[in-house]
């Protein structure tokens, strides 16, 4: 079912219509003074949309083109980064039972060592610490710094406690695929639905809209280079996918 949402006071925001097959996000643009939504197309046959059926096509062609950047998805073909990334070289010893078990309930990671799995070619990294970690000391240098309470340069990071995960065992979650016409992610695929309470931003970007899939609502936007120690009450341990825009 397609919801109708409306613009936000501050930012125009792309409505949503994301699947885990097409990882697509259908904007909302003004054609002639009237607000049309891509998905209404598919629902032309109603009256009140016949009238606007050849605008409708000439923006899907022009969205399809890029010029609009109108999709958003892992291979939208809109302008991205050069994203960081690890090495996807598995490790050698014996993977713990709290590893094995991602890996088995997430197919497709690789254990890189000791404490973390890499997925989708190094771009995405779950740590999951094997004791409670003191808090990260940042290290010292140009934005974006090389370590954000332990989150690296490069890349933007969701973790499992408040306080960056600070004297806890809590588990991180980072990325660094972004673009411009908006990379979905969901944190369930890699078993952090309905888990984070503090984020770090590292790099240069747009913005990260983060959403609770239960009720389709935006939870909180990230900024480039910031963070949160708390996301607060409201929002705590409800977050399962975002949308990352340079």
């Amino acid at each position: 079912m397609y919801r109708q949402r409306a613009l936000s006071a501050t930012r125009v925001r792309p409505q949503r219509r994301v699947t885990r097959s097409s990882m697509m996000v259908w904007p909302l643009y003004l054609v002639d003074g009237k607000r049309l939504f891509v998905n209404d197309y598919e629902s032309k046959q109603e009256s009140n949309m016949r009238a606007n059926t050849s605008e409708i096509l000439s923006f899907m062609f022009v969205a399809a083109t890029g010029v609009l950047g109108g999709c958003v998805g892992n291979d939208a073909g809109s302008e991205s980064q050069d994203v960081a990334r690890v090495e996807m070289v598995p490790w050698s010893g014996t993977p713990r039972p709290e590893i094995a078990q991602a890996l088995s309930e997430h197919p497709g990671g690789v254990q890189i060592n000791k404490d973390q799995i890499a997925w989708n070619n190094g771009t995405v990294v779950l740590t999951i610490p094997s004791e409670p970690q003191p808090a990260a000391q940042d290290s010292k240098g140009p934005i974006a710094l090389a370590t954000v309470h332990g989150c690296p340069s490069g890349w933007f990071c969701f973790y499992q406690d408040i306080n960056f995960n600070a004297n806890t065992a809590g588990r991180r979650l980072q990325f660094s695929d972004c673009s411009s016409g908006g990379t979905a992610q969901f944190l369930t695929d890699y078993g952090f639905g309905n888990q984070t309470s503090s984020w770090v931003v590292n790099k240069s970007l747009g913005f990260v809209d983060v959403i609770d899939s239960e009720t389709d609502s935006d939870l909180w936007f990230e900024s480039g280079n910031s963070s949160s120690s708390w996301v607060g009450s409201a929002a705590n341990d409800r977050a399962d996918w975002f949308i990352c825009f340079l």
